[in-house]
């Protein structure tokens, strides 16, 4: 609305400057500066309107799961296990997380991260459902539309202790194959008990072929020892 206002002021003095050519006794120069430096504002603002409505198009939209939370259980020790199970074209999808009981807080400027492993399980059937729904939304391919056994991630709670999962809400950041350069990727996981949900929310476009590549290619042992290290958090 404000640009549209902007383009419809500039236009407005264009219209003003014409009326002192043609009915008002000023400097032409004046008028021609008028109408040329308005009018040139109003075509740069018109383009950048429109460039920026055909490029917000083109840019695919961050996809965001969220799934009911069908299973939630503590072993005692401080190990939760959490399965996440909804639907997808009428079949049933979904995962299990393992959150493990050992986190690390690291206090930053103003907040604290905690610093940890999560586990996430194939529950058969569901989850190869799960990848390929996934591999539909971020449109491309898969080399195998079946999710691995298991995998483990490190992990953050941003601002969030998972240790605390049974009694609040609980928003990770998991760092896949964080040990692998050309197999890094990120993704938020954020779980609430309270609510019953789990949700899977991506954290760059850039990163979608290697979160597909996590959950279903297992990583040689060669590919994880000649690996660069990465730095959670």
């Amino acid at each position: 609305m404000q640009q549209l206002l902007a383009i419809l002021g500039s236009l407005g003095f264009v219209g003003l400057g014409l009326a002192m050519l043609r009915y008002m006794d000023a400097p032409p120069v004046v008028a021609w500066a008028t109408i040329g430096f308005f009018g040139l504002g109003a075509i740069w603002m018109i383009v950048r309107l429109i460039y920026n409505r055909v490029t917000h198009k083109a840019q695919p939209e961050f996809v965001d799961l969220e799934l009911p939370m069908a299973e939630f259980t503590e072993d005692g020790a401080g190990e939760f296990q959490v399965t996440a199970l909804g639907q997808a074209r009428g079949r049933r999808m979904g995962f299990a997380v393992r959150v493990e009981p050992h986190w690390d807080a690291q206090p930053r400027a103003g907040y604290t991260l905690y610093a940890g492993t999560v586990v996430l399980r194939a529950i058969g059937d569901a989850s190869d459902v799960f990848v390929c729904y996934l591999a539909e939304r971020y449109q491309l391919e898969l080399s195998t539309r079946h999710m691995v056994p298991e995998i483990v991630v490190q992990a953050v709670g941003l601002d969030f202790d998972p240790r605390a999962i049974a009694q609040r809400p609980v928003k990770m950041k998991l760092f896949f194959h964080a040990e692998v350069e050309d197999r890094y990727a990120e993704v938020f996981l954020n779980i609430d008990r309270a609510e019953q949900v789990v949700q899977v929310r991506e954290k760059d476009l850039d990163y979608r072929g290697n979160i597909l590549r996590a959950l279903t290619e297992v990583v040689p042992d060669a590919a994880r020892v000649s690996g660069q290290g990465s730095e959670v958090g």
